[in-house]
């Protein structure tokens, strides 16, 4: 196994920085001929931490498929919670999760990319979850799956890929994610932190390390979208993926090669974290929410469930109010009482959440933040223009 070591943060630096808005320029032309819903399958609630205004379904039936296959939006989240589950049990419901996406697609005539969104610090059933959907999918639709792509950066974690090794920072140290408490874990525990590595150690050797395809940091900042999507061309058998990344540009930078091997005919599912799913799914940026405001809100919304009766069902969202004014200033994280989940299930077409928050008006509580910048999002060139002046 490959020695690695503990790094220092400014290892993160040792790369030009990239070209921001050529990255993002090219990414909106690539996603314009992208037809494909995105399709997640969380196996933790905590997927969702990153991304706002999206539809997050709670059981895998088809019409629940059907729903979001149909809905207006990119993407869609299934919470499956798989990572508590037994390997029986995760067998089971992925086997389940491939007929009823399998049929609602065939039904709708929509296709899909499928990413099967796991722990950064790589805990969960790998690779027995996206080993089980492809041999499902495979056997009840006409596409073959040429590919894997792993890939488990995610910023807001502290977790970074480096030259083929996965790390977890620390303080101001990156530690090898193998050196780390995760890999202990009694249920999913690893050694490697290499991927290529770990890819070899989690299939038993079925994907040796010598033949896992490497994207590399330098092929991203050097936006050699060329000769990525080459080697996404050249993936076959299922092969692994393993996508360096210490930024979002590198995740755009690759998630725009990968759109021009799609286009080409290449069918690749991802296994990775929160942060491919915000590029893909191009999901906003609410850059100034505070991480307290969202643990305040999720307090809150828990302490009302202990304590509520069932005729209470309540809807809460994050809101500013100014000083004299009563109209509050609402916006994103919204949570939504469970009884409220069959009418998400069944919005009107092209409708969202905030359909029923104009229907129950009286059912919304408004936790308010101290910062109105907090619900402020970069959906627009403008808004982002005007945060970054802020920054």
């Amino acid at each position: 196994m490959r020695a690695v070591q503990r790094q220092p943060i400014s290892l993160l630096d040792s790369w030009p920085a990239p070209d921001t808005d050529a990255v993002r320029q090219a990414l909106r032309e690539e996603l314009r001929r992208f037809d494909r819903k995105v399709v997640v399958l969380d196996d933790d609630p905590t997927g969702v931490q990153t991304v706002h205004d999206i539809s997050v379904y709670t059981d895998w039936t088809e019409e629940t498929f059907r729903a979001g296959l149909e809905s207006n939006d990119r993407l869609f989240f299934v919470l499956t919670n798989s990572r508590s589950f037994s390997a029986g049990e995760t067998t089971r419901v992925h086997r389940e999760i491939a007929e009823h996406l399998a049929a609602a697609s065939q039904k709708t005539g929509v296709p899909f990319v499928l990413i099967s969104r796991s722990d950064s610090t790589l805990r969960g059933h790998f690779p027995l979850e996206t080993e089980t959907l492809r041999t499902e999918l495979e056997a009840l639709l006409p596409e073959r799956y040429d590919g894997e792509i792993l890939l488990p950066f995610f910023l807001e974690g502290g977790r970074y890929t480096i030259d083929n090794v996965h790390y977890v920072r620390e303080g101001d140290t990156l530690v090898p994610a193998g050196e780390t408490e995760f890999a202990r874990d009694t249920t999913f525990a690893y050694r490697a932190s290499d991927l290529t590595e770990w890819c070899q150690e989690k299939t038993g050797g079925a994907y040796p390390a010598e033949q896992v395809v490497s994207i590399s940091l330098d092929e991203l900042r050097r936006r050699d979208y060329d000769a990525v999507c080459e080697k996404l061309m050249g993936v076959s058998g299922f092969n692994k993926v393993v996508v360096n990344a210490v930024c979002y540009d590198d995740v755009a930078v690759f998630v725009t090669a990968y759109l021009r091997a799609a286009a080409r005919g290449k069918v690749f599912m991802f296994r990775g974290s929160a942060a491919v799913v915000k590029v893909l799914g191009t999901v906003s940026d609410q850059p100034l929410l505070r991480r307290e405001s969202v643990e305040s809100l999720l307090r809150a919304f828990a302490e009302h469930l202990q304590t509520q009766k069932e005729t209470e069902r309540m809807i809460f969202r994050l809101a500013y109010r100014a000083k004299d004014d009563p109209t509050p200033l609402v916006g994103s994280p919204v949570l939504f009482d469970s009884g409220y989940f069959p009418a998400l299930r069944t919005l009107p077409e092209g409708k969202g959440g905030s359909f029923l928050l104009r229907q129950y008006p009286e059912q919304v509580h408004c936790f308010y933040t101290a910062h109105h910048e907090e619900l402020w999002d970069a959906d627009t060139p403008e808004a982002l223009q005007k945060l970054e002046a802020m920054l």
